[in-house]
């Protein structure tokens, strides 16, 4: 399980970074946040191994995008020494947060219920879709805009 959500990332993660300037950085989080969600919805509701191995396969596809796309709406959204600053703290934070996330995990399927520690996943992704719509600014690398093409430019 635990492998299948790490392979999936790992073999993903530069082709994430790579579709967030032709789509959208914005669009490629926000679709990576639903993506993860499906999987965080399938892994919790799982009846098999095989289907929770699945779910976590999901999460890794999601993950794979809203990693880079995140990090890439940081450095977009700052300049200059507070660019430095905001990728210093997403730097400082984002593993330290997994490694969060498994102890209170274990927390969670101690009280309640393993599938608990998946729906946290989803009950989060929401607000945060929510709020990336919201106040986030599209981005992209300028030469994904779309260029005329050598007619148009003679005309």
């Amino acid at each position: 399980m635990l492998s299948s959500y790490a392979l999936v990332l790992a073999s993903l993660l530069l082709a994430g970074g790579a579709l967030g300037e032709p789509f959208g950085r914005r669009r490629l989080f926000l679709a990576g946040l639903g993506v993860f969600s499906v999987g965080s919805a399938v892994a919790a509701l799982a009846g098999s191994g095989v289907v929770l191995i699945v779910g976590r396969g999901v999460q890794g596809l999601g993950a794979a995008a809203i990693f880079p796309a995140g990090l890439a709406l940081v450095a977009a959204e700052f300049d200059g020494a507070a660019r430095a600053r905001a990728i210093g703290i997403w730097g400082a934070t984002v593993p330290r947060r997994s490694r969060w996330d498994r102890s209170r995990g274990g927390v969670l399927v101690e009280a309640l219920s393993w599938r608990a520690s998946f729906l946290v996943g989803l009950v989060l992704a929401v607000p945060t879709a929510a709020m990336a719509a919201r106040h986030v600014r599209e981005s992209g690398a300028p030469w994904t805009h779309r260029r005329s093409t050598s007619r148009e430019r003679s005309r």
